[in-house]
């Protein structure tokens, strides 16, 4: 059931937090090409029928841990699978997939991650953020959490997001400004 939720729904009908929130002191990575909305009915303001956007962002393929905190204990999210870039810190960090595993069950999470097993997943990576002092002074990078649709090619659909620090996103060279970034439709 959570599986067929996340994958069928689209990133302007999302029912929570898009993303979490940028403070001061950030640097957009990301660049919007285009966008394209289309509402239900003459109301500009109306229900959103479909849309998408069009964005140059660092892309970086995403490894899903398969293990569950069975007891949700500590962070409220952390019966949400943690996921890794190839050169970060192995530990990962938790995700935020667009479903509600706060108030799911194990078994729930574990669906989850039974349904992602063969997805490939990325981080399209829209901010960089500076840390205050007393968060040890590392970049904070936010990433919306994407996979291929079965369209294939540069289109995209958002599973979620994640923010990580330097240590867990490790050296990515998509980071490098001289390394051209790809541009992905997200719908």
């Amino acid at each position: 059931m959570l599986i067929h939720h996340l994958f069928d729904r689209s990133w302007a009908s999302v029912d929570g937090i898009p993303a979490a929130g940028l403070t001061e002191n950030w640097e957009p990575l990301a660049t919007i090409i285009d966008c394209h909305v289309e509402v239900k009915g003459s109301n500009p303001f109306g229900e959103v029928k479909s849309g998408w956007i069009k964005i140059q962002a660092p892309l970086e393929p995403l490894f899903l841990d398969e293990r569950i905190d069975p007891d949700g204990e500590g962070v409220p999210y952390s019966r949400n699978p943690k996921v890794r870039t190839e050169k970060g810190h192995p530990e990962g960090e938790y995700s935020r997939f667009d479903v509600n595993l706060i108030e799911g069950t194990v078994k729930d999470a574990a669906d989850l991650v039974e349904g992602l097993k063969n997805v490939k997943i990325f981080a399209l990576i829209l901010a960089k953020e500076a840390t205050t002092p007393d968060q040890d002074g590392l970049f904070i990078y936010h990433s919306l959490i994407v996979s291929p649709t079965v369209d294939g090619g540069q289109t995209m659909r958002r599973l979620g997001f994640v923010i990580q620090d330097e240590g867990t996103l490790g050296c990515c060279d998509s980071l490098d400004p001289s390394v051209e970034r790809p541009v992905i439709m997200l719908v």
